[in-house]
């Protein structure tokens, strides 16, 4: 019988301390300092908008600290392509407090001044939900017009938007595109309608990934997921540009051909981000805008100069080659 004792009293303790381990009032881990100071309505509190000096100023502290350092490029992923540096230079041409720009055009009018067309975003009032003005403003800085587009959203800067049709320009504000806007290049007005002429986009050249020439001689295309950017020609043949395994250091935007075609010019979102000029016909790529937040490349010759305009933060800023 004491044996018989001896065999259950331990079995009894385990399912006593069974049941109190399971029975046990949950203990919540006390917070962390980091955690004792996190707010859920911070972000609100939160001023995300950033000066092009205090931009620059991170961009430099950055730069001065010992444990960062800029992405390099890896020589592997381009082919046939020497890595140059030429001489441009950069200034700012439309700049606007509070205002993100999304998009730029060039635009063609009467005007012996080129003219172009800007799409940016701002926050109203600090609050989450944005919306969009419509600038109309030349090489010279000069805004013809300002307009607010209180319906908008994203798919605005969709690059298949905005044509040009005689003294007008075409455009849909949103994804839905129920109502057809027009905006008069001479009278510097914007008018809705509804699309009843049901005007269709020319857009069986813009699928996503491929840019043609302007001449349609050439074409620009990502294939493989975006890993490697290709060059074609009407004959047939093909040019392999950039090749690599997905690093996130090249991720290819939105790209601009040079006049004659024998060169191009495309936006980085990766993490060696900023505006390239590939020249086709001397083999190069230069890195011509250093800038990390810089996309939306537009060509221009000016006065025989290669001018490349862009969005960066709150500008439209321009560089151009200088002479060597």
């Amino acid at each position: 019988m004491i044996l018989n004792q001896s065999k259950t009293l331990p079995i009894i303790a385990l399912c006593l301390l069974f049941y109190c381990c399971n029975n046990e009032p949950q203990k919540v881990d006390e917070p962390s300092a980091n955690q004792q100071d996190y707010n859920s309505n911070k972000w609100d509190e939160m001023d995300w908008e950033q000066t092009e000096e205090e931009y620059q100023e991170s961009l430099t502290e950055r730069e001065n600290e010992s444990v960062w350092e800029y992405p390099k490029i890896l020589s592997s992923s381009l082919r046939n392509l020497q890595l140059v540096q030429n001489p441009w230079e950069e200034s700012s041409l439309l700049c606007a407090e509070d205002e993100g720009f999304l998009l730029i055009k060039l635009v063609e009018t009467e005007d012996t001044i080129q003219n172009l067309i800007a799409i940016s975003s701002f926050e109203r009032g600090g609050s989450a939900s944005d919306g969009f003005y419509f600038y109309h403003f030349d090489l010279n800085g000069k805004i013809y017009s300002k307009h607010l587009l209180d319906d908008g959203d994203y798919h605005i800067q969709d690059r298949k938007n905005f044509e040009q049709l005689n003294n007008e320009i075409l455009f849909y504000v949103n994804k839905d595109q129920e109502d057809l806007y027009k905006y008069d290049l001479r009278k510097h007005i914007i008018s809705k309608t509804l699309n009843n002429e049901v005007y269709e986009f020319d857009d069986s050249s813009l699928a996503y990934g491929t840019y043609p020439s302007p001449s349609k001689n050439k074409m620009v295309e990502l294939v493989n997921n975006g890993t490697t950017l290709l060059c074609s020609t009407k004959n047939g043949s093909t040019d392999t540009l950039i090749s690599q395994e997905y690093t996130g250091n090249w991720s290819f935007g939105e790209v601009t051909w040079s006049r004659d075609e024998s060169k191009f010019y495309f936006d980085n979102s990766g993490a060696v981000a900023c505006i390239w000029e590939i020249n086709l016909l001397a083999k190069t790529i230069d890195k011509i805008v250093p800038e990390h937040h810089a996309h939306s490349p537009v060509f221009y010759l000016d006065e025989n100069t290669r001018t490349v305009l862009f969005c960066e933060n709150n500008c439209v800023k321009i560089t151009r080659e200088l002479e060597q």
